[in-house]
């Protein structure tokens, strides 16, 4: 299937900041080098050398996968955890210096991608939440007063829909390549739902009419590629309701999304995911400009790191909690953090979700509009 124009604009974007981040790695491992020779010199784990190495490392376990390191990822994961039981076990410290020695002196090895990860980026653009600036809506549906009744009601809320009678028309479907495609019960086929998918470049939003449907009916309805299943005859402002939600409502501003991330350069890879989405996106590394952020972008959802320095996001995100001008909205934290036990803590903060990096774009996208 032809990708589309949104997806190969996410591609070329993305290829801009893979390389910007290949450019300046070399720097940023010797950098860490260097922070960790200081430290070791000093003997002392309990030092601000250690703070910032740690912060060093922990950005890099988190942007390394997401632009194609993984084993670099999963490196600076094992270091970071290291760095933690130096400082916690210094009865141990010995053998962890020797461990951690080795774990650096490798890192050159790992300075090259070892994943391709625009494709799944570009792959992974919700065609549902780009809006189109024309809707182009059919309703397939017999011929009779019922159709022509919705068909009418419709147009008076602004919204156009295109009769077609006959199911067996494919081509007609075709020509019409709607965005939105409500079909009522009788005219449904799985077979129409295949057909449709071979001849078009992206299968329409589909919503099956069925009287006094069954909860059978609609599991067995999604099993066909069924979206949405309504009663029949429809409810004009359900009809309509469904159509905000999945196109979003056509009169108002796309989603817009609050990125707060010390590392810039992961911020700015989820913001271009988002934004691929049709997504409206800011990002703000420094904590302490979150509360000009919220006032003037107002975002619908906030995704933020959970460690960082200065402010952590548990502090940030209680902080939030506690303003009544952003009560309802959503904080999703992001973090390499695995230990789901650390993850009670930002979700007893206001945390509505905990998301572990790298994460995958479907779910990154899935997370945010949900």
């Amino acid at each position: 299937m032809p990708m589309s124009e949104a997806g190969k604009l996410a591609l070329d974007q993305l290829r801009v900041l893979r390389a910007s981040y290949a450019r300046s790695l070399p720097d940023k491992l010797e950098n860490l080098k260097t922070l960790w020779q200081t430290l070791r010199t000093q003997n002392e784990p309990y030092t601000r050398a250690l703070d910032s190495l740690r912060m060093e490392v922990h950005r890099l376990a988190g942007s390394g996968a997401s632009y194609g390191y993984t084993r670099l990822s999963g490196v600076m994961q094992t270091i970071e955890q290291k760095l933690d039981q130096w400082r916690d076990f210094p009865e141990d410290s010995a053998s962890i210096v020797v461990e951690l020695d080795r774990l650096i002196a490798s890192l050159d090895r790992y300075g090259h991608p070892d994943d391709e990860p625009e494709v799944e980026v570009a792959a992974s653009v919700p065609k549902n939440l780009s809006r189109p600036e024309r809707l182009s809506m059919v309703l397939l549906a017999p011929e009779t007063g019922q159709a022509t009744t919705l068909r009418t009601l419709m147009a008076q809320f602004g919204f156009t829909l295109s009769l077609v009678h006959d199911p067996g028309n494919i081509q007609s479907l075709v020509d019409l390549r709607p965005d939105l495609l409500v079909i009522e019960h009788s005219c449904f086929s799985a077979g129409l739902v295949e057909k449709l998918r071979q001849s078009l470049d992206t299968l329409p939003y589909i919503i099956v009419l069925v009287p006094n449907p069954s909860l059978i009916q609609r599991v067995e309805l999604y099993r066909r590629g069924v979206m949405t299943v309504l009663p029949w005859p429809v409810d004009c402002a359900q009809l309509i309701m469904e159509i905000e939600n999945c196109f979003g409502d056509l009169r108002e501003v796309p989603f817009r999304v609050l990125l707060v991330d010390d590392d810039v350069e992961l911020g700015l890879y989820y913001a271009q995911v988002l934004s691929s989405a049709g997504m409206l996106t800011r990002v703000t590394s420094d904590p302490w400009d979150v509360e000009a952020a919220l006032e003037e972008f107002r975002p619908d959802v906030i995704l933020m790191d959970l460690y960082m320095p200065e402010v952590n996001g548990i502090e940030l995100a209680h902080a939030i909690r506690q303003d009544p001008a952003c009560f309802g909205i959503p904080i999703i934290f992001a973090s390499v953090e695995k230990d789901i036990v650390r993850h009670i803590g930002p979700i007893r903060a206001g945390g509505d979700d905990f998301l572990v990096k790298p994460v995958p774009v479907p779910f990154l996208i899935a997370s945010v509009v949900t």
